[in-house]
Formats: structure tokens, C-alpha cells, sequence
């Protein structure tokens, strides 16, 4: 799958930097996130999880953290716990699409293929410029076998 589960989730928002700032704990938040993005970017997930465990023991419902520890799950294939953790991150933010886009690659990974077809819609519907949705997308219709002439 194209650039699946992609820590570009932890491009931070402007209200997440805006909610980051008002935090006590700002340094130390940042720079362990920073370098659980590092960590993530080279595949070395045990130092990741142990930087995102040591925020999330500061900030136990940060968003770009939960998110992060979602996409560990995932690259781990512990699939359910992804899922769950990616859905309550989306209660909070129904319409990102980072987070909807990792979701629709978790289903297509999990052979959830209409699940993940809703998901990448979605993304799609707000962004149908998202790249890796639209390519995505197209694995989910090619696995499917929905081919369309053109």
C-alpha cells in the first residue's frame, strides 16, 4: 500500500500547536515528540513507543501522541487496538483527514476493504487532491477487482 500509515499525522495543526503551547509541560512534550516522529521516520519503534509513553504520562489525551500510538499499533499489526485508538482520536477530531487517511490504510492492511473504501472517500470528499488517498483508493478498488475502463 502507498505511504501507508503515515506519520505525516504528526505535522502539527495550528490549534494543536496552539494547544501544545498553553501546556506546562511544552518543552519536554515537543522534543520527545519530535523525536518519536524521528524514531517513526526510521523505523525504530520501540524508541518511538517509549518517547510517545513518556508524553502521554504528561499529556494523557494529546491528540498528535494518540495518533502516533495508533500508528504503532498498526505498524506492529496489532490491528484492533489501532482501530480503537485511531476512532477515539476522531471523536475529537471528526474531519482530519490525516487521521481518516490512516484509518482507510489500517482496513486495507486489516482486508477491511469497504471500511476502508468509506475512509478514503471521506478524505477524498474534503480533499480530492489527498495523493495517497486517491492511490489508496485505487489498491482498495484493485483488490476488490472493481476495474472501470477508462
Amino acid at each position: 500500500m502507498y505511504n501507508v500509515l503515515s506519520a505525516a499525522t504528526g505535522i502539527l495543526s495550528p490549534d494543536q500547536k496552539i494547544q501544545a503551547l498553553n501546556k506546562p509541560n511544552y518543552p519536554e512534550t515537543m522534543l520527545r515528540y519530535k523525536q518519536a516522529l524521528n524514531f517513526i521516520g526510521t523505523s525504530e519503534i520501540e524508541l518511538a513507543d517509549h518517547q510517545i509513553q513518556a508524553i502521554l504520562s504528561l499529556e494523557p489525551e494529546w491528540i498528535p501522541a494518540l495518533t502516533l500510538k495508533a500508528i504503532l499499533f498498526a505498524r506492529r499489526l496489532q490491528y484492533a487496538p489501532a482501530e480503537l485508538l485511531f476512532k477515539h482520536v476522531l471523536q475529537s477530531t471528526p474531519d482530519d483527514i490525516n487521521i481518516l487517511a490512516n484509518l482507510g490504510n489500517l482496513y486495507y492492511m486489516w482486508d477491511r476493504l469497504d471500511e476502508a473504501e468509506e475512509m478514503l472517500t471521506r478524505v477524498l470528499a474534503s480533499n480530492p487532491q489527498h495523493l495517497t488517498s486517491l492511490v489508496n483508493l485505487g489498491l482498495v478498488y484493485s483488490k476488490q477487482k472493481r476495474f472501470k475502463a477508462v
